[in-house]
């Protein structure tokens, strides 16, 4: 009996262990065929079933695009392979967070992928959430608003996901795994089956896993929510493309090499003076960039 080769997608990473999904829909578990093998949730990949009754990991497909966090301790961990939209997910409760929206968002520019915002649990904001955010659709993002308890918005995120594999990023707490619950009548089924599929148990939000919409009519991923979303390694020139109300200006600096920080001559600063650039936004770059020269 010669070995069997077939093609799979990474829907869950238990280290050594992946759960991937079939063609069909099925899931199976596989090992890692090598230890330099580390496939990542989203990863096209080829498994082995071997003469031992078991499969294997063979090789990864080339990445399209691969999202990596770095932590306090300034360690790079990949979370997730292959997305083409990251959805940035922010609620009333437990508070808006711009500067760590800014931050994911200048992650998806240096994918690149396309970013939109969410602003989650409508039912318990206090004051309009469309002040807070409208500076991003002013720069070109959308912004959708959703409530699960209500079922708010359902209809737009659904349309925002179609024919997309998205990634639902945010800080614990801001709703992603109801909205998912939401989108996926099916969800505890679908929990149930990733648990018997990689013999890892109760399957919980710590894992970055992938669902198929309904009709194969794209995927979303669920990842871990976090407080802290670094960008140790982002050079200037990485950081500044991710601020893209900037862009438009900066080419008017006096200087071609302008930080935009106390150069004269700089047009970025004159545009956060005179309102155009949100001062915000710009508080968050200059951030960044002294955070940077500082390393």
């Amino acid at each position: 009996m010669t070995d069997i080769f077939q093609q799979a997608q990474v829907v869950a990473n238990y280290g050594s262990l992946v759960t991937v999904a079939m063609e069909d829909g099925s899931l199976l578990s596989c090992k890692c065929k090598k230890k330099s093998l580390r496939p990542l949730c989203g990863d096209w990949i080829s498994i082995q079933f071997t003469k031992q009754q078991e499969w294997l990991v063979d090789s990864i497909a080339p990445r399209k695009s691969l999202l990596t966090r770095h932590s306090y301790q300034k360690t790079e961990r990949p979370l997730a392979a292959n997305i083409t939209q990251m959805i940035v997910v922010n609620a009333p409760e437990p508070g808006f967070d711009l500067q760590l929206t800014d931050h994911y968002l200048i992650a998806a520019k240096s994918i690149p992928v396309q970013a939109a915002l969410l602003i989650n649990k409508l039912d318990l904001a206090t004051s309009p959430w469309q002040e807070t955010f409208s500076l991003y659709e002013q720069i070109g993002y959308p912004v959708i608003g959703t409530s699960c308890k209500a079922g708010d918005g359902m209809k737009s995120l659904a349309d925002l996901l179609h024919n997309q594999t998205s990634i639902l990023v945010g800080k614990s707490g801001v709703g992603k795994s109801s909205l998912i619950k939401k989108l996926l009548p099916d969800l505890e089924i679908r929990i149930g089956a990733l648990s018997s599929a990689s013999g890892e148990g109760k399957h919980t939000t710590t894992t970055t896993t992938l669902y198929r919409l309904p009709d194969q009519q794209g995927s979303i991923i669920d990842s871990p929510g976090v407080r802290q979303f670094g960008l140790w390694d982002y050079s200037p020139e990485e950081l500044l493309r991710g601020f893209v109300e900037f862009g438009s200006q900066e080419t008017q600096c006096k200087f071609s090499d302008c930080k935009h920080h106390k150069e004269p001559g700089c047009a970025i600063r004159k545009a956060v003076d005179d309102g155009r650039i949100a001062q915000s936004r710009y508080k968050h770059y200059l951030q960044l960039l002294l955070n940077q020269s500082a390393r």
